[in-house]
């Protein structure tokens, strides 16, 4: 597992956009990296790329989580 956390979110969601402030309020030490749904890397046919732009996912290094 890696020490970082990388959260995946939609740009042009506002509540998306909301969250990740919140979320990067309270990392105080800088565990969590945020990118773009639109460059997750994983299988077209995956879930959670048919639904990146519904859910939140983050990405440990070993397993996927959404909500």
């Amino acid at each position: 597992m890696k020490d970082t956390l990388t959260i995946y979110f939609d740009e042009g969601c506002g509540i998306c956009k909301r969250v990740r402030s919140f979320l990067s309020f309270f990392d105080f030490q800088n565990k969590c990296n945020f990118s773009f749904a639109k460059d997750m890397n994983l299988d077209e046919a995956s879930e959670a790329m048919q639904n990146r732009y519904y859910d939140m996912y983050s990405y440990d290094g070993i397993k996927i989580y959404s909500g």
